[in-house]
Order: C-alpha cells, then structure tokens, then sequence
C-alpha cells in the first residue's frame, strides 16, 4: 500500500494524467482510511475519464464508507448509466440505498 502511495505520487509530480495512477493511489488512501484524499483521487481520474465505471464504483464505495449515501448511489447510477447490468453497480447501489 505504502508502495502504490510512493509510485502514484511520483507518477502524478512527473506531470502523469493517467486514470489508473489516481484510481491506485485513491485506493491506497481509503485502504489508510483517509477518505478525503481518497474521494480527491477518484475525482480527478473521473475528470480525466468521467466513464470509467471502476473508478466510479470506487468513489461510490468510498463515499458509502463515509455514510454519504446519495453521493454513493449517484455515482452508481453514473456507472449504470453506462454498464446497465454491471453487477457490482447494482449490488452497491443497493447496499448504499439500504442505508
């Protein structure tokens, strides 16, 4: 995790527009549970590639993480929008709608 942290940031200082760098490293963020860092880094690999439905279910479960429910279920609707059958989108939304 430390690792992905060093390397995504180095990547990312080098001048790296890459949706997989911020996408890694947002995920070693939540995995250290600092969420806010996390939602940063998923924020910018979706304004680098607002599609991609991964990065998308990563935010959605972070911000479920955080109980930011309808934050959750908007970015699994975004990802349904575009994969409406994706099952990971559709059991997160509803795990998030339950809260």
């Amino acid at each position: 995790m430390q690792r992905k942290l060093r390397y995504g940031t180095a990547a990312i200082a080098q001048g790296a527009q890459v949706v997989a760098v911020y996408a890694n490293r947002g995920a070693a963020w939540r995995k250290k549970k600092d969420m806010t860092r996390a939602i940063a880094d998923f924020a910018r690999a979706l304004e680098i590639a607002p599609r991609d439905v991964d990065t998308l279910l990563a935010r959605g479960w972070t911000w479920t993480l955080m109980g930011k429910y309808e934050s959750a279920i908007a970015d699994c609707d975004a990802a349904l929008a575009v994969e409406p059958r994706h099952k990971a989108a559709l059991r997160s939304r509803g795990l998030a709608n339950f809260y």
